[in-house]
């Protein structure tokens, strides 16, 4: 199968997706009791906003620090440490056996790390 092929067999899977997803759970917007409201806000509601974080752990004497902040750990921070954690790790092991030729896996960590770095030195300028 050529890789033309395998985009367009893709693209129509998502599509597929997409359609069976919208049957299955409409776009509603959850703070509307009647279920009656106006397309952008619905659907706005209803798919593209998150939900709010929720606290997962908190320090019971948090007091003792002055009572100025409660220390907490949020669902949203812990999924960014798992992400970080697993992005870590697979950096760890795609750049283990690095060659001068470098394979498909170090290429593309290559790439990625010129785009941070280029992005750097436009952003700050090369000091």
């Amino acid at each position: 199968m050529s890789m033309r092929n395998k985009i367009l067999l893709l693209l129509a899977a998502v599509i597929v997706v997409d359609v069976i997803a919208f049957m299955v759970a409409p776009p509603f917007d959850p703070s509307a009791t009647d279920g009656n409201c106006a397309f952008p806000v619905c659907f706005i509601n209803g798919n593209l906003e998150f939900p709010a974080p929720h606290t997962i752990w908190t320090l019971e004497n948090s007091s003792a620090l002055g009572g100025l902040f409660e220390i907490s750990i949020s669902s949203t921070i812990l999924t960014m440490w798992i992400v970080s954690i697993l992005v870590i790790a697979l950096l760890f092991v795609m750049t283990r056996g690095k060659s001068l030729v470098p394979g498909k896996a170090q290429n593309a960590i290559e790439y990625v790390w010129e785009m941070i770095t280029d992005f750097g030195m436009y952003i700050g300028g090369p000091e």
